[in-house]
């Protein structure tokens, strides 16, 4: 299980990046966040299985999911701050 969450960390990252990019109005941002950062988000989703990781690796994991997170968002409010 940790080893599928850490995988995927980087992978929803990457895509976060080259999607948000590539949004090319407000509206558009703003459901790509939903979609990236809302309640139904694949990070959610992961943070979500943590409970399944082995106790002793859950401060590990649980960081680079929060810190997956906080990217995401920052990407976001960068994009956003562009396209105003």
């Amino acid at each position: 299980m940790t080893d599928d969450i850490t995988r995927r960390i980087p992978a929803i990252e990457d895509a976060a990046r080259s999607r948000v990019a590539a949004a090319g109005t407000l509206d558009e941002l703003g459901a790509l966040g939903a979609e990236l950062a809302g309640p139904r988000s694949e990070l959610v989703g992961l943070r979500q299985k943590l409970r399944d990781v082995d106790p002793a690796e859950r401060p590990t994991v649980g960081k680079a999911l929060n810190a997956a997170f906080e990217a995401v968002k920052a990407l976001l409010d960068d994009r956003r701050a562009e396209l105003e």
